[in-house]
């Protein structure tokens, strides 16, 4: 299995995979909800830096709706859950390094 996976070019893990739907850090776990119910099965949401002067914004990691149950089941926000519903969305990411990578556009991957 190994031996035929890396006998294929990295485009081929990626082709026909839909984009992910963008969701800004600064909104709130509603909206990620939001977003959830009107998408089309849709299993992640991509979360985005506002940008920075003279910087493009970037994918700081995704979500999925289990991320937003668990967030949602905490002991602190079951009891007031109007407000774990307000709070920012980028509280739903893992601390630590992202497992997302973002790639320029232009990028090619050429195996040798």
């Amino acid at each position: 299995m190994a031996v035929q996976l890396f006998s294929h070019e990295i485009s081929d893990l990626c082709l026909g995979k839909p984009p992910l739907r963008p969701l800004p850090a600064s909104a709130t776990v509603a909206d990620a909800l939001s977003l959830f119910r009107r998408s089309s099965g849709d299993p992640s949401l991509s979360v985005w830096s506002s940008p920075v002067a003279g910087e493009a914004s970037k994918c700081i990691g995704k979500i999925s709706i289990v991320d937003v149950l668990c967030f949602l089941c905490k002991e602190e926000n079951i009891s007031t859950p109007s407000v774990a519903l307000i709070s920012p969305v980028s509280l739903l990411l893992p601390d630590g390094p992202s497992l997302v990578k973002q790639l320029d556009p232009t990028s090619r991957y050429f195996a040798f």
